[in-house]
């Protein structure tokens, strides 16, 4: 009895021995699949060979310009199959997937570019909002923003950054930005045009009259006539120069242009002097009249 107990004890732990030999060796002709994604095609196919996979395919993504890996240093792989941590036989193929080094950080940099693109145009696009608002509130939104503003009178083009730095809240409120230009990302730096609520007022009261008067009297029409006025008193020459020195072209009234230009006179000797010319002119664009004319 004792005896036919030994051998089953024996029997059953030789089963155990070849059961686990049998894993031992399954398991062996398996293992998992390491993580390779990022890394050059060289670097990944050693890593590959050390884990003991054999059966390794290289291919060239698609969506790359280039479809041959010739140097395995100048690619890096962006995919593998069987994913990473699959457990597959060693034999079993493993497919990696790679892109030029160099497509990869051009695309990259696209992307960076893009990005920055976007960035730089939402900052642009908040500092144009500020049109028609107060320099207080562009003031706020410009050291929001990081930037620093040079703030320019409209009307004379001077440099107002200083002056307004002192103004407290309700004068601030009186000025209002009339432009935003010179925006520089680089820099952070941007020139804000303001000018007081008083005098965009007068400015668009100003460009109404304008409007309206050349609506019945053209103004190129009122300077013909002062042109053709300015011959009949000076026969021996008279060139008014309103094309290229224009020094005012404003109505005086709802009916008359008030019209400043220089003008070049000649004499009975053919000598010419460059003198100023003024004129008042009303009637209309069929019928422009010349009412007074003065040169100087």
């Amino acid at each position: 009895m004792k005896k036919k107990l030994i051998i089953v004890i024996s029997i059953t732990i030789l089963i155990i021995a070849v059961i686990a030999g049998l894993l031992l060796y399954i398991s062996s002709l398996s293992t998992t699949v390491p993580s390779i994604i990022n890394m050059t095609a060289d670097n990944a196919k050693n890593k590959l060979n050390d884990a003991g996979f054999t059966n390794i395919s290289f291919v060239a993504d698609k969506s790359g310009d280039s479809s041959f890996m010739l140097d395995y240093s100048n690619w890096t792989v962006i995919a593998q199959t069987p994913s990473v941590n699959s457990s597959i036989k060693k034999s079993d193929e493993i497919t990696v997937t790679c892109k030029k080094t160099t497509e990869i950080q051009r695309d990259a940099d696209k992307k960076d570019q893009a990005k920055l693109n976007t960035q730089i145009n939402e900052i642009k696009s908040q500092l144009d909002t500020l049109v028609s608002s107060s320099v207080e509130n562009a003031m706020s939104k410009v050291s929001e923003l990081g930037f620093t503003a040079t703030y320019l009178h409209e009307q004379s083009g001077l440099d107002f950054t200083e002056e307004i730095s002192g103004y407290d809240e309700e004068q601030l409120n009186g000025w209002i930005v009339t432009e935003v230009s010179d925006f520089d990302f680089d820099n952070k730096t941007v020139i804000i045009t303001i000018n007081t609520s008083e005098n965009i007022d007068d400015k668009q009261d100003n460009e109404a009259s304008i409007n309206e008067l050349d609506s019945k009297l053209d103004s190129a029409h009122a300077w013909q006539a002062v042109e053709t006025y300015g011959k009949s008193q000076y026969p021996h020459g008279f060139k008014l120069h309103y094309i290229t020195d224009a020094q005012t072209t404003q109505p005086s009234d709802e009916n008359t242009w008030f019209l400043k230009s220089s003008a070049t006179v000649t004499n009975a000797y053919n000598a010419k002097e460059e003198l100023t010319c003024e004129a008042h002119v009303s009637g209309t664009t069929d019928n422009p009249q010349v009412i007074d004319f003065i040169v100087y």
